[in-house]
């Protein structure tokens, strides 16, 4: 049986790193709930030694390290949790910073403490190409609110996301803004909150016949592999204009993931599991 006071201690179990460009997410796992603030610093933390005179013979008796300059990152999810994220600010490739944890338990300080840990900016990974279907394309759909069109993917690695590519046109004379989200869809249906987002304006997306495949940065997120998700395309409001998404149509070969249509906004969804949408979706290894 767990005592009250094992409650008021923590460990940490495991830490996981997400390096961008000028800062780092941090990521760690906790054996008890509590909620946790990151100490970090730039300065090496330098090991002192003490002593104890026992029968006049100075002994070795304990070391501290001081840990000067810091700064610190509360933790993003809201009370005591298991799963701990943090963005540390200005850490740039090939600087070495020193940070470790200090928690509550139930508002109540910890009398846990962790080590030190020392790591190193590796920098960013590339953009590549994970997930894509670019067969030719002899049809469309028209994508106007209420109507939405999606196709569903699966990750065979886990990565994060950072863009997407869409093969569209607008129909001529109308100005619809490009609006892209993924979800999770577990057994191809949408489901649960908007994971990534990303958007651009109508000027970007060319009308008339010959589409151009228009690149969406999308809001970080880590990709899962195994787990299925959902690229959902739809425009702004009802009567701002039609985009046409090219897709292969009843001999589509995307082996993960399937086209999928909505006519009420995306309250329901139906399933095509013979056309797959032209799509490209771009992130960094991890």
């Amino acid at each position: 049986m767990t005592t009250a006071l094992e409650l008021q201690h923590f460990a940490v179990l495991e830490v996981s790193y997400l390096h961008f460009a000028t800062s780092i997410i941090i990521t760690c796992s906790t054996n008890n709930p509590c909620h946790l603030t990151l100490y970090y610093t730039e300065k090496e933390p330098v090991r002192h030694t003490t002593s104890t005179i026992k029968r006049g013979v100075a002994l070795p008796w304990g070391a501290y390290f001081c840990f000067v300059a810091w700064k610190s990152v509360e933790q993003q999810e809201a009370g005591d949790t298991l799963a701990h994220t943090f963005e540390v600010p200005d850490w740039s490739y090939c600087q070495t910073k020193w940070f470790t944890f200090r928690g509550t338990v139930a508002s109540q300080l910890s009398p846990s403490v962790t080590a030190l840990i020392k790591h190193h900016h590796p920098g960013v990974a590339p953009e590549q190409k994970f997930e894509f279907y670019e067969h030719p394309r002899p049809t469309y759909s028209n994508i106007y609110e209420p109507r939405r069109e999606a196709q569903t993917f699966t990750p065979t690695e886990t990565h994060l996301l950072t863009k997407v590519y869409t093969l569209l046109t607008r129909a001529a004379n109308t100005y619809p803004t490009l609006n892209v989200k993924i979800k999770e869809a577990p057994d191809d249906t949408p489901t649960g909150p908007v994971l990534s987002s990303g958007q651009q304006p109508w000027a970007v997306i060319p009308d008339g016949a010959v589409p151009a495949l228009i690149e969406t940065p999308m809001t970080p997120l880590v990709l899962i592999e195994g787990t299925k998700y959902a690229k959902i395309i739809h425009t702004s409001f009802v009567g701002q204009g039609i985009l046409r998404w090219r897709r292969r149509s009843l001999d589509a070969t995307y082996p993960r993931g399937i086209r999928i249509s909505s006519g009420d906004s995306g309250e329901t969804w139906s399933k095509f599991p013979r056309d797959d949408f032209i799509f490209q979706e771009w992130g960094r290894a991890i």
